[in-house]
């Protein structure tokens, strides 16, 4: 059976690309784990920027009141962690 020699053009290997994107690999280890260039890898991530955008942007609107909730919470902790401390002294 014959091997394809430009792995960057299957259709298989271009949704990968998006699935290890979404999934937060690196431009790099997409490549390297693909066996393909990184030029491809940019390539094809800037023909479905507007698809992962999207996708960012929703995700986004979720986690944001959650996350800043969750800052809140931390800076409360960090700054009675640190009044407390302070005054402990030496």
């Amino acid at each position: 059976m014959l091997d394809y020699c430009n792995r960057g053009c299957l259709p298989e290997v271009k949704q990968q690309i998006i699935d290890m994107s979404l999934n937060a690999s690196g431009v790099r280890d997409t490549a390297r784990v693909l066996r393909i260039s990184t030029d491809t890898v940019l390539n094809e991530l800037k023909k479905k920027e507007a698809v992962l955008e999207s996708v960012n942007t929703a995700l986004l609107r979720i986690i944001k009141p959650g996350l800043q909730a969750l800052l809140k919470v931390k800076l409360r902790l960090a700054a009675t962690d640190y009044l407390s401390n302070a005054y402990d002294g030496p």
